[in-house]
């Protein structure tokens, strides 16, 4: 099911995912999310396409970031903040990934999360190392002008590495 029934209250709306009823390993969103682009769960395909183009993180020359970016406190005094996504080369190949860090503040632990996640898919050769300025940042929710990508099809080859949880802690997972 693509939904579950929660045991417990809801918190106030700005905070109930944040509960631990509601935690979702990195693993997880990665298996959802190729579940969702393989379109498992019979969305509108224009639904879909519009799910994705809001998605877009960065844009290169061949290539396409799709990402989501998220943060919490941890409650120890450390803050968390992780991307999870899929990087799409221009044969429509998708190769999924997570990562995850922590730092005092949020701010910090953004900008890293930032730049450690473009480095690892540099090293991963996911992404290219040389041309730095091919990147086109967008910002989330706003309509761009471009034809909506269309959905994958769900013949893609994927890659795939695992990683266990406490090696999620250290470094990115990539699927």
């Amino acid at each position: 099911a693509l939904f579950c029934h929660l045991q417990e209250p809801l918190k106030p709306i700005d905070q109930f995912w944040l509960g631990a009823s509601l935690r979702i390993s990195p693993e997880e969103q990665i298996q959802f999310l190729k579940k969702l682009f393989a379109n498992e769960f019979n969305f509108s395909p224009k639904n879909i396409n519009i799910l994705k183009e809001i998605l877009v993180w960065k844009k290169l020359n061949k290539q396409t970031i799709y990402a989501k970016t998220g943060s919490c406190d941890q409650g120890n005094g450390l803050k968390g903040a992780w991307l999870v996504g899929f990087v799409e080369s221009s044969t429509n190949k998708n190769t999924y990934f997570a990562y995850y860090t922590e730092h005092k503040d949020f701010q910090t632990a953004s900008e890293k999360r930032n730049k450690q996640s473009l480095n690892y898919l540099k090293k991963y050769k996911l992404i290219p190392k040389k041309n730095k300025n091919t990147f086109e940042s967008k910002a989330l929710n706003q309509p761009t002008a471009a034809k909506p990508p269309t959905i994958p099809a769900p013949a893609n080859k994927e890659k795939t590495t695992r990683f266990s949880q406490e090696e999620m802690r250290k470094r990115p997972l990539y699927k």
